[in-house]
């Protein structure tokens, strides 16, 4: 069972690094390049995207092995190592990085309108702590990939 979570956290893990890193080196820097009612509204269909069965079961997947992986260590003859706890504790940083910090800003989006000046301000405020929130993800994902991998 470890070696099918260890498989399972580090593919999703994976995953979700290469759609974090998308968004820092690709997506923010385009939307930063267009109007703030465009880039509202195209955040706003890219949260709403998001939240479909592929991308989510990819996104719980990555946390369940990880956390398997934790608890697997402590059950009698589980093997604890160093690399596979970093992996799998820097894989639910990425998570939680998304659930308590992301999701939030992504809510607080979805409340915008696109007509208000207040709330394009506002908007390019959430973009920026986002854009930084989101730099900060991709890197614990793509060093939970590297120690899963090691």
């Amino acid at each position: 069972m470890t070696a099918i979570a260890t498989t399972m956290a580090a593919l999703c893990t994976g995953l979700t690094a290469g759609v974090y890193l998308a968004f820092s080196t690709m997506m923010m820097p385009a939307l930063a390049g267009t109007s703030p009612a465009r880039a509202l509204m195209i955040m706003r269909r890219i949260n709403d995207l998001a939240e479909r069965p592929v991308f989510l079961i990819v996104f719980l997947a990555s946390a369940a092995g990880s956390v398997w992986l934790l608890v697997a260590g402590w059950l009698p003859e589980g093997h604890r190592d160093v690399r596979t706890t970093a992996a799998a504790l820097l894989s639910l940083a990425a998570f939680a990085i998304t659930v308590l910090f992301h999701v939030p800003r992504n809510r607080q989006t979805a409340l915008l309108d696109g007509d208000s000046e207040a709330d394009l301000l506002s908007w390019q405020a959430l973009s920026g702590q986002w854009t930084r929130g989101n730099h900060l993800r991709a890197g614990c994902a793509g060093a939970a990939l590297a120690a899963f991998l090691m």
